[in-house]
C-alpha cells in the first residue's frame, strides 16, 4: 500500500523545516509531488528518496537510520 505524507510530515522524516522543503519545490530543485484535490502536497516515500539527495546528500534510509 502507498503511503502519503504532508509536507509537514515528509519534512519531518528528511530532518529539515517545512519551509525548505517548500522552497526546494519553488525553486524547480525538487520535482514537485502529486497534489490532494485540495492542492496540498501529497509526498511518497519515492518523493523523499529524491527530495533525500537534493537536501542533504543523503539517502532517506540513511537520514532515519541517523536518528535511532
Amino acid at each position: 500500500m502507498l503511503s502519503y505524507f504532508n509536507t509537514r510530515k515528509a519534512a519531518d522524516r528528511l530532518g529539515v523545516s517545512a519551509s525548505r522543503l517548500s522552497r526546494a519545490v519553488w525553486l524547480g530543485r525538487i520535482v514537485p509531488p502529486a497534489k490532494s484535490p485540495e492542492g496540498s502536497f501529497l509526498w511518497t516515500d519515492d518523493d523523499l528518496r529524491r527530495a533525500a539527495w537534493v537536501l542533504c546528500r543523503r539517502s532517506l534510509e540513511d537520514i532515519e537510520r541517523g536518528r535511532k
